[in-house]
């Protein structure tokens, strides 16, 4: 979103107040003490986490893919795309 957008506010205030430490498919497994988290988990759990980590990147790649070409104008920060 660009700086002067009407919805920066809302963004930055969502983004900046709220951690996602608790929350295991954030755990990066090349972190020590995320790996040591993610050890002690459940089987399940740790499926969950996993599963769950797959889907969101599968669709953060697939939005961005289309976001980008089709909205590529909005999206940019003001450099021909």
């Amino acid at each position: 979103a660009r700086s002067e957008s009407p919805w920066m506010p809302y963004i930055k205030a969502l983004l900046e107040t709220h951690t996602v430490d608790s929350i295991p498919m954030t755990w990066h497994a090349s972190n020590t003490s995320s790996q040591r988290r993610f050890d002690v988990l459940s089987g399940y759990s740790r499926w969950a986490a996993m599963s769950a980590r797959r889907s969101a990147k599968n669709s953060w790649q697939h939005l961005s893919t289309i976001g980008f070409a089709d909205f590529a104008g909005p999206l940019s920060e003001g450099g021909a795309c």
